[in-house]
């Protein structure tokens, strides 16, 4: 009987958590609407654009609130790994930073969590739970140094979305940082150059143009390196993008009249 009252509170105490998960969604997509900038400088920092977008209002649909509890599911399961990983660094006081895994040992760690977000983007194509599902997973290979995964990842949700689309903006700025920490800049310039081209991506135009700069530039594509610092430093004033534009187009300048 024991046993039995504490599964029950385990599951009633999970379902709450499921339950508060879904229900903020909508009180938190007021709040990254109002603060678009913060949302922006944290996925640019971090990276971490599934926590951040999690609270689209488009879980309103059944198809959708479908959609996203499969999408916490996998979110709990990866959770569970991260945790025990944790704790088990405090208890030996290691660092608790990933370590390097192979790909047998990933696989078998992270199994559930990855067949989850799997079967998010499978099953429920078309919701967007499964691009949510599809970030956390390449957020997960990237983490790991798996950057071919990661961008197939990113592949396997980019294709539904449209230009006209927010979330199609994201997807192609995490993979072309992807391909460029795979070391495949010019791949990096043209997924840069498609959010770029996106209207509905616009919060994120200078940090896509400046990047392609820096792509150019480590390429030795010098004046085009120079037209996109030139570009962002003129029609980003304000941003904090510009401000370092500014920095790297005195910078190559100055390389440039040494050079010469």
């Amino acid at each position: 009987m024991a046993k039995n009252r504490s599964n029950n509170k385990r599951a009633s105490k999970e379902a709450r958590e499921a339950d508060a998960f879904i229900k903020s969604s909508g009180q938190l997509l007021q709040w990254i609407e109002k603060n678009r900038a913060l949302v922006v400088a944290v996925f640019v920092g971090a990276g971490v654009v599934a926590a951040a977008f999690a609270g689209y209002n488009w879980f309103s649909q059944e198809q959708e609130l479908k959609a996203q509890e499969a999408f916490y599911q996998a979110e709990l399961s990866l959770k569970k790994v991260l945790d025990a990983k944790q704790e088990t660094s405090e208890k030996d006081k290691k660092d608790s930073s990933e370590e390097k895994l192979s790909d047998a040992e990933f696989s078998k760690k992270f199994e559930v969590a990855i067949r989850q977000f799997e079967g998010v983007i499978k099953d429920h194509a078309g919701q967007r739970a499964a691009v949510l599902a599809g970030f956390s997973l390449a957020e997960l290979y990237k983490d790991h140094q798996k950057y071919e995964n990661a961008i197939a990842a990113v592949d396997s949700i980019s294709k539904g979305l449209s230009a006209d689309q927010e979330l199609y903006g994201l997807a192609h700025f995490m993979k072309g940082t992807l391909q460029y920490k795979n070391e495949n800049c010019q791949a990096a310039i043209q997924s840069w150059q498609l959010v770029a081209g996106s209207p509905a991506a616009d919060f994120i135009h200078p940090e896509a143009l400046l990047r392609q700069g820096l792509c150019h530039e480590k390429l030795k594509q010098w004046d085009e390196a120079l037209k996109s610092y030139s570009r962002v430093s003129e029609e980003f004033k304000d941003t904090d993008s510009a401000r370092r534009a500014r920095s790297f187009l005195r910078l190559l300048k100055l390389k440039r009249s040494e050079a010469s």
